[in-house]
């Protein structure tokens, strides 16, 4: 017979797995998404700036999809900040979960 102690025990373990599961699954769709639409994005920059026509193309004409004035490429590259400061705070906020739920799992 398995007393209350080790019941216990065992359900913890279970709920802390099924809890590392949907992180992990959050975390992947998240990381999914964002490649796609980093690579639409890089896309529609890409098709945009290539001459069609009889328009002769501007070479940071990429950035004007966002804001039509001569700053499209200060946006560009505030965009790409902000998305690097994503992966960063993300990357960082997941190593202390996995740090915190390491010092539990020793106690």
């Amino acid at each position: 017979m398995i007393s209350n102690e080790e019941r216990i025990q065992k359900m913890h373990e279970r709920a802390r797995e099924l809890k590392r599961r949907r992180d992990k699954m959050i975390i992947t769709a998240s990381a999914v998404l964002s490649a796609c639409l980093c690579l639409i994005l890089i896309g529609v920059i890409a098709i945009s700036s290539v001459p069609s026509g009889g328009y002769t193309g501007n070479p940071y004409a990429g950035a004007s999809l966002l804001d039509s004035s001569v700053a499209g490429g200060y946006i560009l590259t505030a965009v790409l900040a902000f998305m690097a400061g994503v992966v960063i705070t993300v990357a960082i906020r997941r190593y202390r979960d996995i740090d915190k739920e390491k010092n539990v799992d020793k106690m």
